[in-house]
């Protein structure tokens, strides 16, 4: 990381769990508090311009993470958040409660909440939640974000991202018989939508610290302009680790000013979050999956791609980018690879 010494701050996203046993539940938590521990006693971390953050799953610590069992969540669940939460107020870092399906909204909305209004986090501006602009919900999200840190007192960080569970929300709504899709179906949609939930957010600085997640170069310039006119000076762009380095390169030099953020995926919780704190890099995430077919929103061929069993070594969520009806298409992380029509269904 010392490398990259243009990024003004660092989050630790150790992100892609989810526990399937109280035991699982519990190995999350302790690798958790252990990677809060770790970054918040490295001393180069801790000099850096903005103070570093850790981003948590709650679906990772607890394995009946769902809005039917909400009086179990709070009862199991809510301790564990809570300590890590108070972990990382003592250390003085950031901790970030990863976006979760369409599904959780509700449930993670209200367990931030009771977390947001505990007694020994008053004051503490490191809390943060990350929201998707690919769903429609958004907007009205931010509005209550802001509303409960003008309550509160002290700012809450929000972290605006596109996305990235776009099949399984359309899955998921298929599945049920939904009339529509908790979802953007559309690229342009979603963009549209980001920049709406970024004038928001731009708007309601007062309360909240606005955290633009993104790798497009229209996008930066658009939320740039906006803060500029606003006149907004606290606010961050964060990329992940890797990406985006010749666009926040430029971004550096027109506006130096501006903070930078950058997310390293540790997706070996415990060994990779101590592999980033002694300097070495990430280990690969393997991904193993079989053949899917989903039917797309219009009456179009379904899709059909296959996810192979091997190391793959991106970071992006596996998931296709488009509907494709002329081919069936090879989903990896990170990259789209065309099959032949007579490939093997």
């Amino acid at each position: 990381m010392q490398r990259a010494g243009s990024a003004s701050a660092f989050s630790f996203d150790m992100l892609g769990e989810g526990a399937r046993t109280q035991a699982d539940a519990v190995n999350y938590a302790e690798a958790y508090a252990h990677a809060i521990d770790a970054v918040g006693a490295d001393a180069s971390v801790a000099e850096l311009r903005m103070p570093s953050a850790v981003s948590v799953k709650l679906s990772a610590l607890h394995p009946r993470y769902e809005a039917r069992q909400e009086a179990r969540v709070f009862a199991e669940l809510y301790p564990r958040i809570l300590d890590l939460a108070r972990r990382a107020k003592a250390h003085n870092i950031g901790l970030t409660l990863d976006a979760e399906e369409a599904d959780r909204l509700v449930i993670s909305l209200k367990l931030f909440e009771r977390l947001a209004a505990e007694p020994s986090l008053a004051g503490w501006s490191g809390l943060g939640l990350a929201v998707q602009a690919y769903q429609k919900r958004t907007r009205a999200v931010i509005a209550k974000l802001a509303a409960l840190a003008r309550r509160r007192g002290t700012p809450i960080q929000v972290r605006l991202v596109k996305g990235a569970y776009w099949d399984g929300e359309i899955k998921r709504a298929q599945m049920a018989g939904r009339p529509d899709f908790p979802v953007f179906t559309t690229k342009a949609a979603t963009d549209a939508h980001y920049l709406a939930c970024a004038r928001d957010l731009i708007a309601a600085a007062d309360a909240i610290y606005p955290q633009f997640a993104t790798h497009n170069a229209h996008t930066v310039a658009a939320v740039k302009r906006m803060a500029d006119v606003a006149g907004v000076k606290a606010f961050e762009f964060q990329r992940l680790h890797g990406m985006g380095e010749a666009l926040y390169a430029a971004l550096g030099n027109a506006a130096p000013c501006v903070c930078t953020r950058q997310l390293a995926d540790t997706r070996s919780c415990c060994r990779t979050l101590c592999g980033v704190c002694s300097r070495t890099a990430p280990t690969p995430a393997s991904c193993t999956r079989s053949w899917t077919t989903m039917s797309p929103p219009t009456s179009s061929p379904p899709i059909r791609w296959h996810r192979s069993k091997q190391i793959l070594t991106g970071t992006s969520a596996c998931r296709p980018r488009r509907y494709c009806s002329a081919q069936a298409v090879e989903i990896r992380r990170g990259e789209i690879c065309r099959l032949p029509r007579n490939a093997p269904r």
